[in-house]
């Protein structure tokens, strides 16, 4: 459990088969302080009961409309959000209660979400990724996805999912593609991201990301990589969020990148850079890619 109020304006549909929550609140709490985690104005969903038989939550239909989420990290990169509670002795109907969530399985063939909002605050700038700034925002989020989730792993099928970043330099993020997660591995299969006009494929996987826990930035700084990175078209102004010291090209580059390894030491099997007629074809080892000087 964790130290969190959850609050429901008001509760409707045809129960137990359908569902509508409205005006949803969920606000970490400790003992002097309350700040909001998360708003949604209202949460639609149809369920298959029977499903419960078999310790599967099937949803036919699932929306969110104008979810608020705010995340904040503190001077250590540690993602906050909320704080467990110190564990107490349980009794057995409430133990049995915890395996019965801990093995139930969510299958969501549609989930929709409209309009939707993350807020991202950082404690210093020297824990963000790749120079982002320590405030920024993603608004107008809408993404429509089939997800499979269940306590060992996560499986999610991005048909599309749109947003608008603020204090960015990036305007547009278009995201399409399967992502498969679980206590270990981060898995990329046909992944289409678009920043602004640049367009990237990416596959591979990432060993040693956990997205349940939140400590992502030192996960991935001590993971390990294999990932594929194409991109017919790709111009270097739409990733100056990222690479902020990135020499201005006006021309889109064509770009094939394959690399295996970490941040100590990265193979590079194959880097093909391509503007116009040129063409570069590198490969090599980038070592110590955490130091910034």
């Amino acid at each position: 459990t964790y130290k969190a109020d959850l609050s429901i304006g008001e509760l409707d549909g045809f129960l137990p088969f359908q569902v509508n929550l409205h005006d949803v609140a969920l606000a970490s709490k400790d003992s002097t302080t309350q700040d909001t985690v998360v708003t949604v104005s209202q949460i639609s969903s149809s369920i298959d009961v029977w499903g419960l038989l078999q310790n599967q939550v099937s949803i036919t239909g699932f929306t969110v409309d104008r979810p608020r989420l705010w995340l904040h990290s503190n001077a250590e990169g540690r993602m906050m959000m909320l704080d467990r509670r110190i564990k107490a002795a349980t009794s057995s109907g409430s133990a049995a209660s915890e395996r019965w969530f801990s093995q139930v399985e969510v299958v969501a063939p549609d989930v929709v979400v409209t309009n939707g909002a993350v807020f991202v605050t950082s404690a210093t700038s020297n824990n963000t990724i790749a120079n982002l700034p320590p405030q920024f925002s993603l608004q107008s989020i809408n993404a429509n996805i089939f997800v499979d989730w269940s306590g060992q792993q996560r499986y999610l099928d991005i048909e599309s999912l749109t947003a608008e970043p603020q204090n960015l330099k990036t305007r547009q993020i278009k995201l399409s593609g399967q992502l498969y997660s679980d206590q270990r591995y981060l898995e990329f299969n046909s992944l289409y991201l678009t920043l602004d006009d640049s367009e990237l494929t990416i596959n591979g996987e990432i060993d040693g990301a956990n997205i349940m826990e939140p400590n992502v930035i030192q996960q991935m700084l001590a993971a390990e990589y294999n990932l594929s990175i194409n991109s017919d078209q790709l111009f270097v102004d739409d990733f100056g969020d990222l690479f902020p010291n990135a020499p201005e090209v006006d021309t889109p580059l064509a770009v094939e990148f394959q690399a295996e390894g970490n941040t100590d030491s990265l193979f590079v099997d194959r880097a093909i850079l391509e503007m116009g007629e040129s063409v570069l074809n590198v490969n090599g080892v980038l070592r110590d890619l955490q130091n910034t000087k």
